[in-house]
């Protein structure tokens, strides 16, 4: 359903109560018995799970239980903390319908204090629960429900994230709240024919001619117009997600300088007319943050380590040993290159893979003169397997007192081989074993700020970390 043909269902779209009892009779006609979510035995057969998530619009949800009492069916009912209502809640226990919890803890938590990174969601997962099984026993003690299985709501906060709400329900998190189902659950889901009327072909997905047992998911708003109540929520969701965007951009940005500031300071040394270019890049005003210098925050650095065997030492560098360990053993072999003479092997590497980190590449990789262009005037390196064939290259700059990665690729076929890994540390090794690098203090990696988290983990375990770095230049 387009935007159009939502606006118009929301606004001005009449009523379904009829094709809703129409569905029902159906099941019923067919033979089959309507059970809660709680009182579901995958073992029976012939059964319609009906749940209720109530999102919004009360009303709308007391006509659809009106007509399942005049059909003599029970279901389940989940309410959100804004929508549970006494009077209704009573009224459907006291009929026999089941009544528990739709929760959104994670989206109520990335909104309240202006999160949009998951790693910061998952870094806060005990909070969460907790506020899980405050909320819970809130709604048990104020509407005397048993509240034995909930329901996960969804919010585009959740697809923001990438984190639904029900994965704060883990094992231990069931066990000490008295959870028996959430109502996601595989069980629920492989074991019945699911129908939600979120999507267009729900009625016609209620055949009840052949699947042993459904489960109908429903939401009042999907089933009648109401056209206050539907703006105010309108506005209100607009509202909120609104403040929610820019709060984020706020509180990233807050948390951005203060990173910054709490940054351990360096400085770098440019040495020779030849390196004034990419120092002059190096300096000029940073795209964001016109005060800084451009590669001066968040400069990932490797500080020279006393030896190799030190370099490779330490639980943070696990996953360095493990692919290094790995390229050793299949033969692989890093030796200093001459560009032109690997260039189709390169080109091979660069073409591996439209795109690295989420970007597309950069046409000059896929152009063999540029490729032999840009390696002018630096230090090149490949690993290469046992049947000469080049799996990873590296591009170094000596600029001074300090040494640049200035392009790293690996063929996309021998990635999860470790041949990255293989390269930087064979680099490394170069540089402690040659004595023409040993006034060199420093590698440098390009920066830590805006790089994919993928990116960011690669440099951590390579043991380069963030600086605020400032340059100078000495012209020979």
């Amino acid at each position: 359903m387009n935007l159009k043909e939502r606006l118009k269902a929301d606004y001005f779209g009449g009523n379904r109560y009829a094709v809703y009892r129409n569905i029902l009779k159906k099941a019923i006609e067919n033979g089959y018995n309507f059970v809660s979510v709680k009182d579901y035995c995958k073992q029976n057969t012939m059964q319609v799970i009906l749940r209720h998530d109530i999102d919004s619009d009360i009303s709308i949800a007391k006509r659809m239980f009106k007509i399942e009492k005049e059909l003599n069916i029970k279901s389940t009912y989940y309410f959100r903390k804004s929508t549970a209502h006494k009077k209704f809640i009573q009224d459907l226990k006291i009929y026999g319908n089941e009544v528990s919890y739709h929760f959104e803890e994670i989206a109520e938590y990335a909104y309240k204090h202006r999160i949009n990174h998951n790693s910061e969601i998952l870094a806060k997962m005990s909070e969460i629960q907790e506020n899980f099984k405050k909320n819970i026993d809130d709604f048990r003690d104020k509407y005397d429900c048993e509240c034995v299985t909930v329901a996960s709501h969804g919010d585009f906060v959740n697809r923001k994230t990438g984190l639904i709400n029900n994965i704060l329900l883990t094992p231990s998190a069931r066990k000490e709240t008295g959870i028996l189902k959430e109502a996601y659950d595989k069980d629920l889901i492989e074991t019945s024919k699911y129908c939600s009327d979120c999507k267009p072909d729900f009625s016609e997905s209620c055949d009840f001619n052949g699947m042993l047992n459904y489960y109908l998911l429903v939401h009042p708003r999907n089933w009648a117009s109401n056209f206050f109540s539907r703006l105010f929520l309108d506005l209100q969701r607009i509202v909120k997600g609104v403040n929610y965007k820019f709060g984020c951009k706020i509180n990233n940005l807050s948390k951005t300088i203060k990173s910054i500031f709490a940054l351990p300071k360096e400085q770098l040394t440019f040495i020779g007319e030849e390196n004034y270019q990419t120092y002059r890049y190096f300096v000029k005003p940073h795209p964001k943050y016109l005060i800084f210098q451009n590669k001066g925050i968040g400069a990932c650095l490797l500080i020279r380590p006393e030896s190799m065997k030190k370099y490779l030492a330490g639980k943070e560098r696990q996953n360095l040993r493990t692919s290094r360990n790995k390229c050793i053993k299949n033969g692989y072999i890093f030796k200093e290159i001459n560009v032109k003479d690997h260039v189709d092997g390169i080109w091979e590497i660069n073409t591996s893979k439209q795109e690295r980190q989420g970007s597309e590449m950069n046409k000059d990789y896929f152009d063999k003169d540029l490729i032999i262009k840009h390696s002018e005037g630096k230090i090149c390196f490949g690993v290469f397997n046992n049947e000469g064939k080049i799996l990873s290259y590296c591009y170094l700059i000596n600029a001074g007192d300090f040494i640049i990665i200035s392009r790293l690729l690996g063929h996309a076929d021998y990635l999860k081989e470790g041949v990255m890994f293989f390269m930087i540390s064979e680099c490394v090794r170069q540089w402690l074993e040659n004595s023409e690098w040993e006034r060199i203090n420093y590698f440098f990696y390009d920066t830590y700020y805006g790089a994919k988290d993928g990116m960011k983990k690669f440099k951590t375990d390579l043991g380069f970390k963030p600086y605020r770095v400032r340059y100078k230049i000495k012209l020979k």
